[in-house]
């Protein structure tokens, strides 16, 4: 199920607001009164987006949110992995491209290595693009050099 970008956005914000620290990420209270929305104990200055239950039921289902209660006009909840692995990417999906050689016998007949480790290298290269952490970045260079050694590999193969 994909997001609206309303609800990508309302995630954007909890996610940032969490990291600067105006926010506990393990329990977050949401509560909805005739005034607007109220999130207890936010320390921040910046405006609270309009946050509605459809919008928390969604982050829900997606597994961006473990929600443990739910009441009228108020849910508690806390961030998981998954919403700052989102954030991180910018919800981007995960390119499944090498599964079509998974399916079935006859389309293994058409399965091209060479192809596959172009995309593992297309992949690596843009996890290296937005990864932050240093060592991440170490070990990303080091798998893009592996995808390099066996498309180097493999094309000298196919060429003979």
């Amino acid at each position: 199920m994909s997001l609206t970008e309303t609800q990508k956005n309302v995630l954007r914000w909890l996610v940032e607001e969490v990291g600067a620290g105006n926010l506990d990420e393990e329990q977050i209270w949401c509560i909805w009164s005739h005034s607007g929305v109220n999130l207890v104990g936010y320390k921040g200055s910046v405006q609270i987006p309009d946050v509605k239950t459809t919008t928390l039921d969604a982050l829900e289902k997606n597994n961006y949110i473990s929600c443990d209660r739910k009441r009228s006009g108020e849910y508690r909840f806390a961030l998981t992995g998954e919403a700052y692995k989102a954030v991180e990417s910018n919800f981007a999906e995960p390119d499944r491209s090498a599964n079509y050689y998974l399916n079935s016998p006859t389309e293994m007949m058409n399965f091209d290595p060479l192809k596959v480790w172009q995309e593992k290298l297309n992949y690596f290269q843009y996890q290296e693009a937005i990864a932050a952490d240093p060592a991440q970045k170490f070990s990303l260079a080091q798998q893009i050099e592996e995808c390099k050694r066996k498309i180097s590999e493999l094309s000298s193969i196919t060429d003979r």
